[in-house]
């Protein structure tokens, strides 16, 4: 599902709802998008006045579902340049994806990292080490690969995940598994 939200946080389907997935894994109240856990609504909301925010900045967070065995990814991206002559008033897009849950091995994990943000192989083995609590040295050593490579390419997995600290990469694999 694609929904395109105004400066004001009104929301409107562009593409893609299955009536299934819309009123029990998302829902829509009074124009908005809201996530159906109260848990899940602060980082939802965050995403998108990030998005909305000057200068706007992409965002993704993982939101729980009914489902045990799935995750839905929203990411928000702000409207810019040119974009805004073919979305009219959105300021933003949210991008709403299903994708089942791994298992919680590592290889599972780099997978699912993977699949959900676009990661090369490396980066998503360096996010999934990282995300356990390894220091990036030692995620290196594990890889062998330098230090500063390991280190490029957990910036990398940061910047694709939309998150800035390694904090929020921890909480946003955590979220990946069951």
């Amino acid at each position: 599902m694609v929904f395109a939200i105004d400066r004001a946080g009104r929301a409107s389907l562009l593409v893609g709802a299955r009536a299934e997935m819309l009123g029990r894994d998302l829902l829509l109240v009074n124009g908005r998008i809201v996530a159906p856990y109260p848990s899940d609504r602060p980082a939802l909301d965050a995403a998108v006045a990030r998005a909305i925010g000057s200068p706007g900045r992409s965002g993704v967070v993982a939101l729980s579902s009914l489902d045990a065995r799935r995750r839905l990814i929203v990411r928000t991206v702000p409207v810019t340049g040119v974009a805004r002559d073919a979305f009219g008033a959105a300021a933003v897009l949210a991008i709403v994806r299903v994708w089942p849950r791994p298992a919680g091995s590592r290889g599972e994990t780099v997978a699912a990292l993977r699949e959900a943000f676009g990661l090369t192989a490396t980066e998503a083995e360096v996010a999934a080490l990282v995300a356990t609590g390894l220091p990036p040295k030692l995620a290196a050593r594990l890889l062998a690969i330098g230090e500063g490579t390991a280190r490029n390419h957990l910036k990398a997995a940061m910047s694709k995940a939309g998150v800035h600290r390694q904090a929020e990469l921890a909480g946003l694999t955590g979220s990946l598994r069951p």
